[in-house]
């Protein structure tokens, strides 16, 4: 299989938006005001792919895209000193989504579910030769996230074959075993505590903890917390959207963006989507465009520069940047919250965030309030 540039896809501009965004369980309008940066138009990187991409950086002038092309081959691509290189192929034979992490200077882990459902790894460590193929056992659906805090430290997810959250980590060279994702005080629950239908995301916070974000049965985003001395992970935070094909996630100093393929309220936009927080607040969904057929991946270069990728129509990569205007801006979207109006009537917050013309994924006409810690 060649990879080409000769596809064009459709991938319009849309307006940004800010301003209001809704609780869904207690009825609170809550106004951000706008970070200061500017998202770039978008930029083709060619190839002819059937997957979503992974991404991963190691510097500010150092990053490498990840996807699978027509012949189930694991591509690659890299981007050094503000060029992108040729598509290469790395081999294999996979059928789900990629992910990329690194652990530091050219030192790149790349995961793969190969035509058996195991998870592969294939890495280098600071050279140019990639290592072969290392099967990490298990049977995975959907897909990877990886995300590392440390040079000798990569954390692993996925969704089994019973559609629950498993975790898995390296501890320097060690491999840990496949384990249940488990929520505090719902261990005997976790079954139905952790159902995913798509592959989820996954980012590093300090040392031993890491943000987790899956998409529940009814295509609802979610994020939590897993913590490396409980081993466990806090209770789950409903985060609306209506999510297609997948989540990405890419944080930087505290705060985390959150990506997804949504709909309008007719089902019809495939959009890319876009979510920012610390973790505890979070701003309101932004459209960024596009009309895109598989998942984001989205990484920081530096805390001032985020970069997304998305699969277009006709299955080329496209990319687009974020680059902050002020020194110390690190999250685009919504920023801090300035205001927060308690309304009781859940039709008084519907008029108002329809005034605002804040085009929220799950549509306008419709709030499921789900509570702190239910089924999913």
């Amino acid at each position: 299989m060649q990879l080409t540039d000769r596809n064009e896809t459709s991938l319009p501009e849309m307006p940004s938006v800010d301003g209001v965004t809704r609780d869904g369980i207690s009825g609170k309008v809550q106004l951000f005001q706008k970070r200061a940066g500017q998202w770039s138009s978008w930029q083709k990187l060619g190839g002819t792919l059937i997957s979503s991409p992974a991404v991963t950086a190691w510097g500010e002038e150092q990053m490498d895209v990840f996807a699978i092309g027509w012949d189930s081959q694991l591509y690659h691509k890299q981007y050094r000193d503000s060029k992108w290189s040729e598509w290469d192929s790395l081999g294999g034979l996979c059928i789900f989504s990629p992910a990329a992490v690194s652990r530091g200077e050219n030192q790149i882990d790349v995961f793969a579910i190969g035509l058996d459902k195991h998870l592969y790894r294939k890495w280098r460590d600071g050279s140019s030769r990639w290592n072969d193929w290392e099967d990490l056992g298990g049977i995975c659906i959907h897909g990877v996230a990886a995300t590392s805090w440390g040079a000798n430290r990569i954390d692993l997810f996925t969704v089994g074959t019973n559609s629950c959250l498993y975790h898995r980590s390296l501890e320097g060279s060690t491999w840990s075993g496949w384990k249940p994702l488990m929520t505090k005080g719902y261990q005997t629950q976790w079954q139905t505590n952790s159902t995913c239908i798509y592959a989820p995301a996954a980012v590093s916070g300090d040392k031993g903890r890491i943000g987790v974000v899956s998409v529940g049965i009814q295509n609802f985003i979610y994020y939590s917390w897993w913590d490396d001395s409980s081993d466990l992970i806090t209770d789950w935070q409903y985060l609306g959207g209506h999510c297609l094909h997948g989540i990405a996630a890419a944080s930087a100093s505290n705060y985390i963006n959150i990506f997804t393929i949504g709909t309008d309220r007719e089902g019809t936009d495939n959009h890319l989507y876009h979510l920012s927080g610390d973790g505890s607040n979070w701003g309101s969904w932004e459209s960024l465009g596009g009309t895109c057929i598989y998942a984001p991946a989205a990484v920081y270069r530096g805390k001032n520069r985020l970069d997304v990728f998305v699969i277009g129509t006709r299955n080329a990569m496209y990319q687009k940047s974020w680059v902050a205007d002020v020194e110390g801006t690190t999250s685009p979207g919504n920023g801090d919250r300035v205001a927060e109006l308690d309304i009781p009537a859940v039709a008084e917050t519907l008029r108002l965030a329809a005034l605002s013309g804040v085009p929220f994924i799950e549509g306008l006409e419709e709030i499921v309030a789900v509570p702190s810690g239910s089924s999913r």
